[in-house]
């Protein structure tokens, strides 16, 4: 739905934002729910093009040293190597919902374009991207 502004909105049921924790299951996990969710004024379905949104908490995040805002550069550059986070499930014995998850920090490296497109179908052209390096621990994203 579009409000007043010309803004693209998604209706909000039960989307949670996890907060201050390495697993799900962690003491120190907070949850915060999401009161509205913004999507960029360019995305159009099913391109990736602008695919990102804003999430508005119902509560303020009160920061610690387990949370804090994540800082963006002012200028544009560009990044030979960067890192990501996942969210991966640990081994489990029994039942999947037993499964802990666990943040994982990835190091990647970014690539071209024309290398991304190769491995990723209907790319959009302002697209960055970034693959798992050789010889580190993780998935390629």
């Amino acid at each position: 739905m579009v409000n007043s502004r010309g803004k693209l909105e998604m209706a909000v049921v039960n989307v949670t934002v996890v907060i201050g924790a390495k697993t799900l299951r962690s003491t120190h996990l907070e949850r915060k729910q999401v009161q509205k969710i913004i999507i960029h004024k360019d995305y159009k379905p099913p391109s990736l093009d602008s695919d990102l949104c804003l999430l508005l908490l119902a509560t303020p995040v009160e920061f610690t040293r387990l949370k804090m805002p994540i800082c963006l550069q002012e200028k544009e550059r560009v990044w030979d190597r960067c890192w990501m986070a996942e969210w991966v499930p640990t081994a489990v014995h029994g039942p999947p919902e037993n499964a802990n998850m666990h943040l994982k920090k990835l190091r990647v490296s970014q690539i071209s374009w024309r290398e991304c497109s190769k491995r990723v179908q209907q790319l959009p052209r302002a697209t960055l991207c970034a693959w798992q390096e050789q010889d580190t621990n993780g998935n390629s994203q």
